[in-house]
């Protein structure tokens, strides 16, 4: 069961599974099941292996987390309400679980639920020296159920911490929404000088500062922060994201060419963000016709694959940007078809594989992909 799973032979695994079941009923065989569900889209079933087997009290603590990711993606948010509960319950004092409940209940609204829960957590997080989304998620509480002046005194405690930029972040938030934008702007400026190096961090309070307070006041910081210093990577990515939503291609092209630039080629982020160009030169050419962009998006998604040349949604994305715009036909049947092999049960790539074969004539075979 577990190699016909591996191997994408899902039906085969669903059945070795169920035998291996009837032969001896134990979690584990239970959550490999449940597994070989998830993989042919029997979702309840899946459920109900993941719900019987943790009745046992030798469930491995994976059960419980699949559980929860099966809830939310069949959206039973009774079933979730009544999961975090019962797994409350049995963990009282689990950082980890308070989080997640507080989480669910600030989704639902519940926003008194939710302080309750994400301050528990918060506050047990701090034996192993702090969880800052934890703090950042029960501040958030706290702004969502408009309690502005219980927030203003329990962030300024932190303000001199190594949790700085979320406390002042949230101060900003909240001091806009009282309506003070001075106050707001002097808060979110404190926020990203706390945040010293840390890009990831910066560009999360960027985000938030845009949201909250608009994106000319993020331009504007933006432009100071490259006068200073071209070499930031969140002010040149965040400009980058705002241009490409305006809509203007070539200025957002400039700002994420010298982000590249700046980052290592072998790190996940460079994937990242090269991906987002080829999807940004590929807008420009809907938006253009200009052919340059669309043999320039071709090039930047080949040099994705040459560095992973297995990477599924890249060459699924290329196989159908050629097909659709009748490019390197040859080519595009080609990524299709890497892209089949390496993921053999995705329907979505099943479909461009398809959609290719068609357009060089292979129509008995893009049939039975179809089918």
């Amino acid at each position: 069961g577990q190699v016909n799973r591996l191997l994408g032979n899902f039906n085969q695994a669903v059945e070795d599974l169920q035998r291996s079941k009837n032969i001896n009923t134990n979690p584990r065989i239970q959550m490999e099941l449940a597994m070989a569900y998830h993989q042919v889209g029997r979702l309840t079933a899946a459920i109900g292996e993941l719900v019987a087997a943790l009745k046992n009290q030798q469930a491995p603590a994976r059960i419980r987390t699949m559980l929860e990711q099966l809830y939310m993606q069949t959206g039973r948010t009774t079933d979730l309400k009544q999961f975090y509960e019962e797994t409350l319950e049995k963990y009282p004092d689990s950082g980890m679980w308070n989080f997640h409940a507080g989480q669910f209940a600030l989704k639902q609204k519940q926003y008194e639920e939710a302080q309750r829960l994400l301050l528990k957590s918060w506050e047990a997080s701090q034996e192993q020296g702090g969880y800052a989304r934890a703090l950042d998620k029960y501040l958030e509480a706290l702004w969502r159920g408009e309690k502005y002046e219980d927030l203003l005194k329990y962030a300024s405690k932190y303000i001199d911490t190594k949790f700085a930029p979320i406390a002042y972040a949230q101060m900003a938030q909240t001091r806009f929404k009282m309506g003070s934008k001075a106050t707001a702007m002097d808060y979110y400026r404190k926020a990203i000088e706390k945040c010293g190096t840390d890009d990831a961090l910066i560009l999360g309070i960027l985000q938030n500062m845009s949201k909250i307070v608009g994106q000319m006041e993020v331009a504007k910081w933006c432009s100071e922060k490259l006068a200073n210093e071209p070499d930031s990577l969140a002010a040149n990515l965040m400009m980058f994201n705002m241009t490409r939503q305006r809509g203007e291609y070539n200025k957002a092209l400039e700002y994420i060419d010298k982000f590249l630039s700046l980052v290592d080629p072998e790190s996940d982020i460079w994937i990242e963000q090269m991906f987002n160009k080829a999807n940004t030169l590929t807008m420009a050419y809907m938006k253009t016709s200009d052919k340059g962009y669309l043999s320039s998006a071709i090039l930047e998604f080949e040099k994705i694959l040459a560095k992973q040349p297995d990477n599924t949604s890249v060459l699924n994305n290329l196989a159908y940007f050629l097909a659709d715009n009748d490019e390197q036909l040859d080519k595009a049947v080609e990524y299709a078809r890497r892209a089949h092999e390496a993921s053999p049960n995705n329907s979505g790539v099943m479909d461009t594989y398809a959609y290719a074969l068609c357009k060089t004539g292979d129509y008995a075979k893009a049939e039975e992909m179809l089918q």
